[in-house]
């Protein structure tokens, strides 16, 4: 009769209910899906949504399709027998396989083993390999009004404006920076680059003379954040070189500890006033290699300087005191990223690797400065009629890095996943209208190309 026919149709669509909820993923509250066994329900949340289907208790696999990747599941729900227990605990596996197998043990000490499949999952696209490219800039140089437009932004994440100057009362000389700060930071910003500013002493021992009394410490760490409030920039590097202590003693002896008590107050302001501002170092060899390990913590990067370790000293052209020789080698890169990480267990992320955009001539060369220092365009402008000039590192009593050299240690950053390279520094490059710009030779070989 037609009373019996809506009771079996009633019927039949609960079944369909009840066998769709046992098989698949609903958007609904977890609803568990028990039979009798030792395992009696397995669930899988991603978001709002629950994947189950009631367990086959012969074979005792548990196929769940629709779930694409581990990171989308966020909760596992089971039910066991009374007395039993389940290893590994689902709810404690960070990672899943497409396989994954689970013993279940009974209250009377027998083992059942249990297999979720999970066939839909795939493996999660590799993260890109996102290299940091800081330059220096500063803003004071004789190329800045000709060149800051110039510079091939494209290849750049970071620029450190230099520099802020510390004076020993604990306040900052901005003289150096004052005048083009605004464009500057403009720009860079036009072209996506974050911008730092990189403080040094204003003279010998100035900065050393500002953190060793709490008061002046205080005030420099209070004028740091001011100066970056300011101008809006996205943080701060600390270039603080000071080679000898009071009657000529290494630094490291004297002065470690109120650094390290600047170090730790400069973090804490920051991290109360803008957590997402940066703080990097500058660090030299030999004598940084003395802080240890514990500083480290403070720095989102070190700002590895492996330059200058081998220059003509005296003071003028004229007047050299070691023999001709380069002072940027490969070695001298790679055993300082190597030496950072697994000695000073600074994590490869954080370090960069310095590049020099200028080399040292033995030469009276009349573009050289009275060290004997010789920027990147200078070299190719003195040299300029020897054939292959641009993929030389040296000629005759000059040395330097170029594009070859620049090039070869791009790739072992990039092969070993260090967190990328500095520039000493982006006014020294080969001129706009030069096919020979190192910059742009870090961009192609970290494929930062844009175009």
């Amino acid at each position: 009769n037609m009373k019996k026919s809506i009771y079996q149709m009633m019927g039949m669509v609960i079944g369909i209910i009840l066998i769709a909820t046992s098989c698949s993923s609903s958007s609904s509250e977890e609803t568990p899906v028990t039979n009798a066994g030792p395992l009696q329900s397995f669930i899988i949340q991603c978001g709002g949504s629950y994947y189950r289907r009631t367990i086959d208790q012969s074979s005792r696999v548990i196929s769940l399709s629709g779930i694409h990747f581990s990171a989308d599941i966020t909760g596992v729900s089971y039910q066991l027998a009374e007395g039993a227990t389940i290893a590994p605990d689902p709810q404690s596996i960070a990672l899943w396989n497409n396989t994954q197998e689970f013993t279940v043990t009974t209250a009377d000490g027998s083992q059942v083993v249990y297999t979720v499949n999970l066939p839909d999952l795939q493996e999660p696209e590799p993260e890109l390999y996102k290299p940091v490219v800081l330059g220096y800039l500063p803003l004071n140089d004789f190329q800045y009004d000709t060149q800051l437009s110039h510079i091939h932004w494209e290849y750049l994440t970071h620029v450190a404006i230099c520099f802020l100057k510390v004076k020993s009362d604990g306040t900052l000389n901005p003289e150096q920076v004052a005048g083009h700060i605004v464009e500057a930071r403009n720009t860079a910003r036009k072209n996506g680059v974050k911008v730092l500013i990189s403080l040094c002493k204003n003279t010998p021992k100035e900065f050393t003379n500002a953190i060793k009394e709490p008061s002046t410490r205080t005030k420099l760490v209070e004028g740091i954040i001011n100066f970056v409030e300011q101008y809006e920039l996205d943080g701060f590097d600390i270039d603080y070189e000071e080679y000898s202590g009071d009657q000529g003693a290494p630094w490291w002896n004297q002065y470690r500890p109120v650094l390290m008590e600047f170090f730790k107050e400069l973090y804490e302001a920051k991290e109360a006033a803008h957590p997402e501002w940066l703080m990097t170092s500058a660090t030299a060899d030999p004598t940084w290699l003395n802080y240890g390990v514990d500083w480290q913590q403070y720095f989102d990067f070190l700002n590895l300087m492996s330059y200058d370790r081998y220059v003509p000293k005296g003071g003028s052209k004229g007047s050299f005191t070691n023999a001709p020789g380069p002072d940027a080698t490969m070695a001298n890169f790679t055993g300082d990223l190597t030496y950072w990480n697994t000695t000073l267990k600074t994590p490869k992320e954080k370090l960069l690797g310095g590049l020099p955009f200028y080399g040292f001539t033995w030469e009276n060369l009349a573009t050289a400065d009275d060290t004997g220092a010789i920027r990147y365009f200078n070299i190719l402008s003195e040299y300029s009629t020897v054939s292959g000039i641009e993929s030389m590192n040296h000629y005759g009593k000059t040395y330097w890095n170029g594009p070859e050299m620049i090039r070869e240690k791009c790739q072992y950053v990039k092969d070993n996943q260090f967190g990328g390279v500095i520039i000493w520094q982006l006014f020294m490059d080969a001129k706009d209208d030069s096919p020979h710009k190192l910059l742009d030779v870090i961009g192609k070989t970290f494929q930062m190309d844009k175009n």
